[in-house]
């Protein structure tokens, strides 16, 4: 392990200090040990110094500079500061590196995402400390696969999901299906309707809390006494830019982002190309967590991480899944994106599509006529024609409705939803019905 004989390290040490006008560092004694990294066990040196004789702060011995100054006089060898017990540096004899992938870890807290891991931890950040997340990544750079490993996770969390995908790419209609609560937004009418369905259910929850005594503040507080908790959110937009070149869907947005954490909502924005433009500083202040992966230019990374330098850098990262990022509680990291968890098998259907209290009235008056939803008995209802057909391919979709061929390929409500079973308490969902 003594690759760097001590000599070597502490003569390197001083010349550094010179170069940085410091002084003399004084130190106390070097140990020769292992680094338990997150995939590796590495040869490290310890660095212990004299805090009783430091002649200057050891936040400046700590610094980024010295330590970069320390690494140059040791070959490039990566030095990393520790004052959690005394000021110390810790020297690697071998360069640290992060895995080539990180499957996803299971059995983890409820609310508790996982992220990736960096060199010496693992990010796992509860939902509350994360909050909303905004990313950035060129094609093939791992971008939606972390998309898929959020909405992964949230799925089996229990959360319900809200998919938007101007390419339908990332979240392909057919395949997200049954995770989703509604379909994938892929148009601005289409993604404006989706956010009125979340204001609608913040709506909701609201005269829930009011309700409570007292009353509840926040869906943490509500879900600790409710006899059924409300399920959290989560809103995952790919290609976001390309809805928020309209204002009015970039304020909607902003305002969905600034009351979810109270309602239970996290909000994932990403982008292969962000410009400043395409984010408004009120819209991009509710981002707590930012990462990219590789970019293909300075300044998406630099909208992403706030630094044109880390924008920089961004364009230099070059492994699928390997990125940089803000994360509450570990500051600017490097780090490998966990590979998605296992979708559940036979999600198609699986969960109960939401509806407004308009569509469980256009559900009722169905029930009244049989169960058949022609474009008579939709039209009777007050549809227009244009209206009803829309209706009725967006329920064949959703699985509200199948055809029958006994009926002529009417189409007529599944069995279930002619049956009655409707949620006890549906949160509304699309309120955009005429787009």
């Amino acid at each position: 392990m003594h690759e760097l004989p001590p000599e070597t390290i502490r003569d390197a040490i001083q010349r550094a200090a010179r170069t940085m006008r410091l002084g003399h560092v004084p130190i106390d004694r070097l140990v020769y040990t292992r680094w338990l990294t997150t995939t590796d066990v590495l040869p490290v040196v310890i660095v212990n110094l004299d805090m009783a004789d430091l002649e200057k702060p050891s936040a400046r011995l700590l610094g980024r500079d010295m330590r970069h100054e320390i690494g140059t006089h040791l070959g490039g060898a990566l030095v990393l500061p520790s004052n959690h017990s005394g000021a110390r540096y810790v020297i690697f004899l071998r360069k640290p590196r992060l895995p080539e992938t990180v499957p996803c870890p299971e059995n983890l807290p409820a609310q508790t995402f996982a992220l990736g891991v960096t060199i010496d931890e693992h990010l796992h950040l509860p939902v509350a400390r994360m909050q909303n997340v905004l990313a950035g990544g060129a094609p093939g750079s791992g971008k939606s696969t972390f998309l898929h490993l959020l909405a992964g996770q949230a799925a089996g969390k229990g959360y319900r999901l809200f998919l938007a995908d101007p390419q339908e790419n990332t979240f392909a209609p057919g395949a997200w299906e049954g995770l989703a609560a509604l379909p994938v937004a892929s148009s601005p009418a289409a993604f404006q309707a989706l956010l009125e369905s979340l204001l609608e259910i913040f709506a909701e929850r609201s005269a829930q809390f009011a309700a409570q005594t007292p009353v509840c503040p926040d869906i943490e507080t509500y879900n600790r006494t409710a006899e059924e908790p409300l399920p959290r959110l989560m809103l995952l937009v790919d290609e976001a830019n390309t809805f928020l070149v309209d204002k009015t869907i970039q304020n909607k947005l902003a305002d969905v982002a600034r009351q979810g954490r109270k309602y239970g909502l996290t909000v994932v924005l990403a982008a292969h190309d962000w410009r400043a433009a395409s984010i408004s500083k009120g819209l991009s202040a509710n981002f707590t967590t930012r990462l990219t992966f590789r970019v293909d230019d300075a300044t998406s990374g630099q909208v992403v991480l706030l630094s044109p330098k880390l924008g920089k850098a961004a364009m230099n990262l070059r492994h699928p899944g390997r990125g940089i990022g803000r994360f509450p509680g570990y500051g600017i990291r490097l780090f490998q994106a966990c590979l998605p968890p296992e979708m559940p098998s036979g999600v198609r259907g699986a969960s109960a599509p939401l509806l407004t209290r308009r569509e469980r009235e256009i559900l009722e008056h169905i029930r009244a006529h049989g169960g058949k939803a022609t474009l008579e008995v939709l039209q009777a209802y007050g549809l227009g024609q244009r209206e009803a057909r829309r209706l009725q391919a967006a329920w064949l979709e959703r699985g509200l409705l199948v055809r029958d061929p006994m009926q002529g390929n009417a189409c007529v409500l599944a069995a279930e939803w002619h049956a009655g079973v409707l949620p006890d308490k549906p949160d509304k969902a699309d309120k955009a019905d005429k787009a």
